[in-house]
């Protein structure tokens, strides 16, 4: 079997040993890591194959990282809020629809008869986006990557179909409070 790299030139592959004897001097091997005790932080480090054994176990504060989970948090009791104080409003959708008409003094809208499934139905989703966004964003949390947008895209999602769901249960609403605020 023949060594296909190229013949060293500067003793690149040479040994340590071979380095210092071919410079005159004595080979002084390195000294050994010092011993540290397992702690929590140190086994699970290990554990996980990242740990470098020439660092210090010091707990690094992440700045960025703890900034993301207070705004993921924050965005995330925000919507839960949110879907509390508008909990009553999907269950009665007809009511709310025929209150937005009046506040834009709509005097003859009258909401659909399935209007208030139409509601339930938002509610159902709501809930389904709400715990769908607190589940990817710890079990993204847990691997350590940022996770602020994922609250964000749960409520777009949100909007989208509400809007969506709003537009289909009640369009002459919706053209009329358009044509008031075009007037």
């Amino acid at each position: 079997m023949s060594d296909e790299r190229p013949r060293p030139q500067y003793g690149e592959y040479a040994t340590p040993e071979e380095q210092a004897r071919a410079a005159g001097q004595t080979y002084v091997p390195p000294p050994p890591p010092p011993v540290r005790p397992v702690t929590p932080v140190n086994a699970a480090a290990e554990h996980q194959g990242d740990h470098d054994p020439t660092t210090p176990d010091v707990p690094i504060f992440n700045r960025a990282r703890f900034i993301d989970r207070v705004v993921t948090n924050g965005l995330l009791i925000i919507g839960v809020f949110s879907f509390i104080q508008a909990f009553q409003g999907y269950l009665s959708f007809g009511t709310v629809l025929k209150a937005t008409a009046t506040s834009f003094k709509i005097t003859d809208f009258e909401p659909a008869a399935g209007v208030d499934a139409v509601g339930r139905w938002l509610l159902v989703i709501n809930i389904v986006l709400l715990v769908a966004s607190i589940a990817v964003s710890v079990a993204v949390a847990r691997r350590g990557h940022l996770t602020f947008y994922i609250p964000l895209v749960g409520f777009v999602l949100f909007s989208i179909v509400q809007g969506t769901m709003l537009y289909l249960s009640a369009p002459s609403l919706l053209t009329q409070i358009s044509e008031h605020y075009l007037r």
